[in-house]
């Protein structure tokens, strides 16, 4: 496996998404799952104050959901890479929030988010 600096996610919601873009991209609010919520507003009511918050299903365990909306602590930026096999297929990708935030409570949401990630993974 290879490790490639494969690009620089920038963020000013203080929230990173990953997940399936067939879900949110292009559609009409009235198109998209309920539990985004019917705005932006509504997304983040959503989201409340957990790290990492999951959609499409109640269970942050539950491999199903179709998306993750993760605290970042802060607006900012983060470095992404991926792990690739010999054959160029991405194995692993790799986001790192490191000195995203400020305080001791970012830094506690970045591994709490960290942490919950690796469990669904």
């Amino acid at each position: 496996m290879e490790t490639k600096n494969i690009g620089t996610i920038v963020f000013d919601s203080g929230l990173l998404w990953v997940g399936d873009p067939a879900y949110m991209v292009h559609k009409d609010s009235n198109e998209l799952p309920e539990s985004f919520g019917k705005d932006w507003e509504e997304f983040v009511d959503n989201i409340g104050s957990d790290p990492v918050a999951s959609f499409g299903s109640e269970d942050l365990d539950d491999p199903k959901s179709f998306g993750l909306a993760i605290s970042t602590g802060d607006d900012g930026q983060a470095d992404v890479q991926a792990e690739v096999d010999d054959n160029g297929t991405v194995q692993k990708v790799i986001i790192d929030l490191t000195g995203v935030g400020r305080g001791v409570d970012a830094s506690i949401k970045m591994i709490k988010s960290s942490l919950a990630i690796e469990e669904v993974i």
